[in-house]
């Protein structure tokens, strides 16, 4: 569909300019226009928000996605998980209330994790790195030493899992 095409091609446009508000925008345009917008135009804004480490404005978009009856991939779910990481690393280690914004983060991991379960996605050794990475950045690490014991069906661990074990 031309149309779908060109909105991809504007959404990465807007994105690659750093211009996250008026990608979100866009998308939300071409949504309600009713462009049939596939899942690599959701993913490219996803990316931009984790990127930027906005992470509640990455779970909105996969939000937005589901809304529009788009299909989250391996990839939405890598991103996904990556803003969780990002999000996690921001914590400031010196604040009084650092214990409950790590807390916060965990609970939006575990969404994330329950997200990917119901949407039958599978684990791409990607996908699984980052949940790895995230985990690691959550301060989980007895679950991250667990998931890395026993990957899913048909995940190889790549080089990101192992040296993230390191």
């Amino acid at each position: 569909h031309a149309n779908s095409h060109i909105y991809t091609t504007l959404l990465t446009a807007r994105c690659r300019m750093g211009n996250l508000d008026g990608a979100r925008q866009l998308l939300s345009q071409a949504v309600k226009e009713g462009v049939l917008l596939g899942e690599p135009a959701f993913n490219v804004v996803i990316g931009a928000a984790a990127q930027a480490g906005k992470l509640e404005s990455a779970l909105k978009l996969r939000a937005s996605m589901a809304a529009a009856g788009v299909r989250p991939s391996a990839r939405t779910f890598s991103l996904l998980f990556s803003a969780v990481a990002k999000a996690a690393r921001k914590v400031d280690k010196n604040a009084p209330n650092k214990n409950e914004e790590l807390r916060d983060v965990k609970g939006t991991l575990q969404r994330v994790e329950q997200d990917l379960e119901e949407s039958g996605v599978k684990h791409t050794s990607v996908s699984f790195s980052a949940l790895l990475k995230a985990y690691e950045e959550t301060q989980q690490i007895q679950a991250m030493a667990e998931a890395f014991e026993q990957p899913p069906p048909g995940v190889e661990l790549n080089v990101m899992a192992y040296s993230t074990m390191l």
